[in-house]
């Protein structure tokens, strides 16, 4: 790295004649005044300004050159050029003759965009307060996974570091840093799997892996998506797991290589039902015999949710109480037909009138109707009295109606009191005998056209109108005479 810092610090030199542009640039400096840069195990990344165009650049020095770095970028570069995931990777070029050392030797580089943003994990820390901004990460993390899957491309080396996260009035982007392991699965179906990734993020299997594939991402895309969402419901465990002395998140590599003693996962099953649902999921892809077996993120939340949706089912329902209907010849109640009992007996409900009760149609014709002196007594199942009339004698016995729903009445002039009119009062007599007729042809006529009114008000007297019971007190009346 010594060799790398030195030339970077006289870009004139070190790319005269390379790389034009970053010969006339320089390096970014750190606050301290010495160079801003990250190492890592295979490369040395430097930020690093140019003028024209006025950017800033990581130039990544290699300690050891990636197999077929050249044939991978050029095939990366196309391929993002043509794809709506180019969003999601930082543009780079990779220069085979890019910085001169002071030996004289000449070695490849490849310059990236500078990301003005944040790490994954210090974007987390940054935010342990806020669960809404880390849920809101969670679905940025997830829209990229899916997008990523879709378009069959893996990035090989997922882990917090390689993932920065810029926010702006507009919402988060994502960005995915450092391309040397990026798979894309149409053209690159047999490139050795040489970079086995950042611990706390691998299958363990992924060290026995002899091609590149798509299903070590989705290890990763499982490990982040759950690890955010977990902090985001409980951002205590930063300081009770004191994750700060850790590198990944969350997890390890002892946790997946031992899933059922982890603590970790038992935690994580005591969270919420999604927390601890994608938690058992992945628990059980640890012990999976076969990376090429492990489903996408998708697959994952989908068949996490399936499981809550399912348990919720079980779970039925406390039986709601039947309401009590009223009874049948109770006044005052109230009964929706809507809720009645098909095979129950039909319902007449007057509306607009507390008075009004419900009542049943009887299925059969009431008793016989007897009319006595001094009231009018009715018999029938709910004993109603109508108001007294003033006929003392007559007697009216029931006859086999024409309409069996009808009731009909005669009168019974048998037990007629004996007569104690004057010889001189029989011409009188004989007058009153035939008006007497009269009524009584005029009394059945009216009983027979308009009994069934009679008998509906005779049922329900409260309903008739004084009209209709003056009718019948008239009747009554010359009856009596």
């Amino acid at each position: 790295m010594a060799d790398f810092m030195n030339a970077i610090a006289t870009p004139n030199i070190a790319f005269k004649g390379l790389v034009l542009e970053l010969a006339a640039g320089e390096p970014v400096k750190r606050s301290d005044g010495k160079l801003w840069v990250s190492t890592g195990g295979c490369a040395s990344a430097f930020k690093f300004k140019t003028y024209s165009p006025n950017k800033c650049w990581a130039i990544k020095c290699f300690n050891k050159v990636p197999l077929n770095a050249a044939i991978h970028y050029q095939e990366l570069s196309h391929y993002l050029s043509h794809t709506p995931i180019s969003k999601y990777f930082v543009d780079a070029t990779f220069y085979e003759q890019g910085i001169r050392t002071r030996d004289g030797k000449v070695h490849p580089i490849l310059k990236m965009e500078w990301v003005n943003g944040t790490s994954l994990k210090s974007y987390i820390k940054k935010n342990l307060s806020s669960s809404h901004k880390l849920k809101t990460l969670a679905d940025a993390w997830r829209r990229v996974c899916d997008d990523l899957t879709n378009a069959r491309v893996g990035h090989g080396d997922l882990h917090h570091d390689n993932i920065m996260v810029i926010e702006d009035a507009s919402g988060l982007l994502l960005k995915l840093i450092d391309l040397d392991s990026v798979f894309i699965a149409a053209s690159q179906r047999h490139i050795d799997d040489t970079n086995k990734g950042f611990d706390g993020y691998q299958h363990p299997l992924r060290e026995q892996l002899k091609k590149r594939c798509l299903e070590v991402d989705y290890f990763s895309h499982l490990v982040i998506y759950l690890s955010i969402l977990a902090l985001a419901e409980q951002g205590s465990l930063w300081s009770t797991l004191q994750l700060d002395n850790q590198e990944p998140i969350l997890f390890s590599c002892k946790d997946f290589q031992q899933p059922q003693q982890s603590a970790i996962f038992k935690t994580l099953c005591n969270f919420n039902d999604e927390v601890a649902g994608l938690a058992i999921i992945l628990k059980d892809i640890c012990s999976i015999d076969d990376i090429a077996k492990i489903p996408s993120l998708e697959k994952n939340i989908q068949t996490n949710a399936n499981s809550i949706a399912k348990k919720s089912s079980l779970v039925s329902p406390s039986p709601q109480l039947a309401k009590k209907s009223p009874t049948p010849w109770q006044k005052g109640t109230t009964s929706s037909t809507k809720t009645q009992n098909p095979n129950s007996t039909p319902i007449i409900q007057k509306p607009k009138s507390p008075q009004h009760g419900i009542w049943k149609i009887p299925k059969s014709p009431p008793s016989p109707i007897m009319i006595k002196a001094p009231t009018l007594n009715i018999s029938q199942p709910s004993q109603q009295i109508l108001p007294p009339v003033v006929p003392p004698v007559v007697k009216v016995l029931p006859v086999i109606p024409t309409n069996p729903q009808l009731p009909q009445v005669t009168i019974d002039n048998s037990n007629k009191l004996p007569s104690t009119t004057h010889p001189q009062q029989k011409t009188k007599g004989s007058h009153n005998l035939i008006i007497g007729i009269v009524i009584f042809i005029a009394f059945n006529l009216a009983l027979i056209f308009g009994g069934k009114n009679v008998w509906y008000y005779l049922q329900n007297p409260n309903t008739a109108n004084k009209c209709d019971l003056e009718q019948l007190k008239g009747i009554a009346v010359l009856c009596n005479k």
